[in-house]
């Protein structure tokens, strides 16, 4: 995978790894999903708190 086309906001630390709670799927596509999901529920929950 080649992360110098990524933007830094898509590259998830080794520290954020450790602290998810489901462990990662085998197939990449499949954990890319996972992450994805898990960023923008993230965003989404940082957007709320930033309009409070």
């Amino acid at each position: 995978m080649n992360t110098k086309c990524l933007p830094p906001t898509k590259i998830i630390a080794l520290e954020e790894l450790s602290k998810l709670q489901t462990p990662l799927p085998k197939s990449w596509t499949k954990a890319a999903g996972l992450l994805r999901r898990k960023r923008q529920a993230l965003e989404n929950h940082l957007k709320k708190l930033r309009r409070e």
